[in-house]
C-alpha cells in the first residue's frame, strides 16, 4: 500500500540527512505527503495523533513532533496536523502506521446510512401531523407513534400497532430524503444540508433546533453550550461503537442551560470527557439516550450525564465518576429501561454511585454492577414522587467493607410513595450478599 510511498520518502531522507525533517509543502504549507495520503491513512493517522499517548508517540516520532502533537490536539483534519512543527513526511507514514498497529482500521470515505439510523430519527422526531400528512403513515399509527416513543430500536418501533413493513419503509425514505443516504465518515451531517466536523461547527452558541447524522467515525474538539432562547438537538449515530464522541479527558460534549430544552442522543458512544459539569448536561429540561453508551467519563456530579428528566433505554453506563453525586447520572427524574450500570462510581462521601434522581424514578430490566459507595442508587424524594424498580439485577460492591448488594438510599418525606415491584434477582458470589 505505501511501496510508492516510502519510495520517495527515502530520497527525502537522504537529501535532508535527519528522519524527521519536515516535508517540503507547496505554496500553501501543506507537505506533498500530506496530498497524498490516502483517506485511510489520513483516518488513521488523525486517529492515532489524538488518541495515543506521549510515551508511544515518543517511541516512533521526533520527540520534538510529538510533544507538539500533544500539545496541539484534538486534529480534525489532516492540514492541522501537518502543520505542527517537525511533523512531517515521515512523521505522517508513522503515524498511519501506529493507527494500524493499535486500531486496525478506522471508518473512512463514503459510509452508508443504516436503516434504522434514519427511520428512528423519523419516528423520535417528527410530529404527528407530519407523520400523517407528509409521511403519509395510517392516522393510527401515527398517534401510537407519538404515544409510545421514543424508541432505541427498530424492532421496538415495529411493535406499535399499526406500524409495519410499509410504515417502517416510509419512515426510512423520509429520513433519507432530509439526510440523503450516505455521508463521509467523521462528520457530522445537518438537516439542513450542511456537513460539519465537529460538534462546535454544528451547533455553535446557537440555540434552536438541530437535527445530526453523525457518520461512522470519532469525533474531538470543543463542545457547545447551548442557550439561552431554547434549544432542541437530536443527534442520530450509525450505531454505539461506530459513531464515538472523543472528550480526550479534558472537555464536556454539549449542555443547554434554558427551561424545556430536548435533547436526543442516539447510536453512539461518549467517552473520556472530564468537566467540573457533567459531560452531557441538560440542565432543566429533557435528556433521552437511546442505545448509546457512556463510557469512562467524569465530573463532580452526574459523571456521564445530568438533566431535568433522563430516560435511557437499551443504554450503557460503564467506568464513569461523579466526585460529589450520580456516579453515571443525576436527574432530577428519570426512566431507565434495559440499561446496563457497571464499574459506576463517586469518590469519598458521595451518594449514588449509579445514578442519584430527585423526582419520579422507575427502573425496569436493568443490571446494576461493580458499584462502590454508601449507595448504588439515591432516590430523593418530595411530594407525591415515586419510585419503581422492576427486573433489576444487581451484583457486588468493588469495595467489600462498603457492603453488597443494591443498597438504595431513600430520603422522603411522609407524602411519597415508593413501589418496589416485580422481580430483584442476586448476581455475586461474595458471602453476605443480600
Amino acid at each position: 500500500m505505501r511501496s510508492l510511498l516510502v519510495a520517495s520518502l527515502s530520497l527525502l531522507t537522504a537529501a535532508c540527512g535527519s528522519t524527521y525533517m519536515d516535508a517540503p509543502g507547496g505554496a500553501d504549507g501543506i507537505s506533498d505527503v500530506a496530498r497524498s495520503l490516502s483517506p485511510a491513512e489520513e483516518a488513521l493517522a488523525l486517529h492515532a495523533a489524538n488518541q495515543l499517548d506521549l510515551e508511544t508517540l515518543d517511541a516512533e516520532l521526533d520527540v520534538r513532533a510529538a510533544n507538539g502533537i500533544v500539545d496541539g490536539r484534538p486534529f480534525l483534519d489532516i492540514d492541522s496536523l501537518d502543520a505542527v512543527s517537525y511533523v512531517g513526511a515521515t512523521a505522517l507514514v508513522a503515524l498511519a502506521d501506529l493507527g494500524v498497529e493499535h486500531f486496525g482500521t478506522v471508518p473512512h470515505g463514503a459510509q452508508d446510512i443504516p436503516s434504522d439510523t434514519l427511520t428512528l430519527w423519523a419516528a423520535n422526531e417528527l410530529d404527528q401531523v407530519t407523520l400523517d400528512d407528509v409521511v403519509g403513515l395510517d392516522r393510527r399509527a401515527a398517534e401510537n407513534i407519538v404515544a409510545a416513543r421514543p424508541f432505541a430500536t427498530v424492532a421496538d418501533l415495529d411493535a406499535v400497532s399499526y406500524v409495519g413493513p410499509s410504515a417502517l419503509g416510509d419512515l426510512e425514505a423520509y429520513g433519507a430524503g432530509v439526510f440523503g443516504t450516505t455521508c463521509e465518515a467523521g462528520t457530522l451531517l445537518h438537516a439542513d444540508g450542511t456537513t460539519y466536523a465537529s460538534l462546535l461547527e454544528a451547533l455553535g452558541y446557537v440555540s434552536g433546533e438541530h437535527d445530526l447524522i453523525a457518520c461512522a467515525g470519532t469525533f474531538y474538539g470543543p463542545r457547545p453550550l447551548l442557550g439561552f432562547d431554547g434549544s432542541d438537538v437530536a443527534i442520530y449515530g450509525f450505531g454505539a461503537g461506530q459513531t464515538t464522541f472523543d472528550g480526550m479527558n479534558e472537555e464536556r460534549f454539549l449542555a443547554t442551560v434554558e427551561d424545556g430544552d430536548m435533547v436526543t442522543l442516539y447510536g453512539a458512544t461518549f467517552r473520556r470527557a472530564f468537566d467540573l459539569l457533567s459531560p452531557v448536561a441538560v440542565y432543566s429540561g429533557d435528556l433521552q439516550l437511546l442505545a448509546t453508551s457512556f463510557e469512562d467519563n467524569s465530573a463532580s456530579s452526574g459523571g456521564a450525564v445530568q438533566g431535568g428528566h433522563v430516560t435511557a433505554i437499551r443504554s450503557t453506563f460503564a467506568g464513569n465518576v461523579a466526585s460529589w453525586r450520580g456516579g453515571a447520572i443525576d436527574a432530577d427524574g428519570a426512566t431507565l429501561v434495559d440499561c446496563v450500570f457497571d464499574d459506576n462510581h463517586v469518590e469519598a462521601d458521595g451518594d449514588g454511585s449509579a445514578f442519584y434522581v430527585q423526582g419520579d424514578l422507575r427502573v425496569e430490566g436493568s443490571s446494576l454492577t461493580n458499584h462502590s459507595g454508601p449507595s448504588v442508587v439515591f432516590w430523593d424524594a418530595f411530594g407525591t414522587d415515586v419510585m419503581e424498580l422492576s427486573d433489576v439485577t444487581y451484583g457486588t460492591a468493588t469495595d467489600a467493607n462498603l457492603g453488597v448488594g443494591l443498597r438504595v438510599r431513600i430520603d422522603f418525606d411522609a407524602t411519597a410513595d415508593h413501589d418496589l415491584e416485580g422481580t430483584v434477582s442476586v448476581s455475586c458470589s461474595t458471602a453476605g450478599c443480600d
